[in-house]
């Protein structure tokens, strides 16, 4: 088996984590960061065997083809970011012959097409999934309302927002944002955000599901939070099933993500999709079960009846130790929340005893303004 296995994504936690899960089974990854950046913290990782950085997304198809090509064997692509993924999905014809990656089997272009939210809901609703009211003309809008990028690999974390009002609506859509079309929900007050992390094999005919992760605080400076992982029995989750038919009704192989809300009357929304490796997809490793690896293992040697059923049996608690931090100076915790959270934690999203690199080389980072 040869260990070849090309990580691509952003200069972000998210890369780093499937980087470490995949070093703890001994394969060194060749990584490929779109990023800006001349200072990756990423690139420190001692579990990566080459390193590239592009930073023009379009470039990336002609590199892989210029560079990673072994016509012995086809190598296997983890999506780390929206981006990554929808190019990787509109150029799968001229990548199929070389490359294993997230696809879908209606073909080229589908994927990217499916990360419009007004699509994604549409097939919840026809798979029988619970979605939050949309609106598609801002006069029809009720308040307080949720405003969020159409597509999220063309919008940014500061584009989404809360509007109490038809003013404070109408102010928003005024400005500059990166994304150009918007998505109008309903406010849930939550009880709390859920994931259902997974892998699904075979155009959907097989889903791997081994718990929840569960937002205990959530983050004010990217979509992840400090969370617990669970087993999905412990949340009397319902849709298990609908969750399965919308996968299929994709015919998504690859890694990916199904967020939802719980609102405070125990009911569940789906919110979206994310048809890619999941940011707090370390939680899952922690707690056992190695996604990323299950998903090179499978386009390599096969998977056993044990690994095609993973289910988790232990809570891990995961904190993203930097956001966490964040909330501490715009003072949202005490010292003493923040203290025990860091002592309990089980995992942590940048640090890593067996690769602790990365971690002190992003406090330089930090502490220079080096992004």
């Amino acid at each position: 088996m040869k260990n070849n296995c090309i990580v691509i994504g952003g200069d972000h936690h998210n890369t780093l984590g499937v980087i470490r899960s995949l070093g703890r089974k001994g394969i060194k990854s060749d990584v490929i960061i779109i990023s800006d950046s001349r200072h990756s913290y990423v690139a420190k990782s001692k579990y990566i065997s080459s390193f590239k950085v592009l930073q023009k997304s379009e470039e990336l198809t002609q590199y892989l083809l210029s560079n990673h090509q072994d016509k012995g064997h086809k190598v296997i692509i983890i999506c780390c970011s929206d981006l990554v993924a929808s190019i990787i999905d509109r150029d799968s014809d001229k990548l199929k012959d070389f490359f294993i990656f997230p696809n879908s089997s209606h073909g080229a272009g589908s994927l990217t097409a499916i990360m419009n939210k007004r699509l994604m809901l549409d097939l919840a609703v026809v798979k029988g999934l619970p979605v939050p009211k949309t609106w598609d003309n801002p006069n029809d809008v009720e308040f307080p309302c949720f405003i969020k990028p159409l597509v999220s690999k063309d919008g940014a974390k500061s584009d989404i927002a809360v509007c109490r009002s038809k003013k404070e609506l109408e102010n928003y859509l005024g400005l500059d944002h990166k994304s150009r079309d918007f998505q109008i929900q309903q406010f849930i007050e939550k009880d709390y955000e859920f994931q259902l992390i997974g892998l699904s094999l075979n155009a959907g005919e097989h889903i791997i599901i081994p718990g929840v992760s569960k937002i205990i605080r959530s983050s004010e400076t990217s979509n992840t939070g400090y969370l617990s992982y669970q087993s999905l029995d412990t949340i009397g989750f319902k849709y298990s099933k609908e969750c399965s038919d919308y996968l299929k009704a994709i015919g998504f192989s690859g890694l990916f993500s199904m967020e939802f809300l719980r609102d405070k009357q125990g009911r569940d929304y789906f919110m979206e999709i994310n048809l890619r490796n999941d940011g707090n997809s370390i939680c899952v490793t922690s707690a056992g079960i190695n996604l990323p690896y299950l998903w090179f293992r499978y386009n390599t040697v096969g998977l056993s009846a044990i690994e095609l059923d993973s289910k988790v049996s232990v809570t891990k608690r995961v904190l993203p130790e930097f956001d966490d931090f964040f909330l501490l100076r715009r003072k949202k915790i005490t010292v003493s929340e923040w203290l025990k959270t860091l002592i309990t934690a089980d995992c942590y999203m940048e640090f890593d005893k067996h690769d602790v690199k990365p971690f002190f080389y992003r406090i330089w980072q930090l502490l220079n303004h080096k992004y």
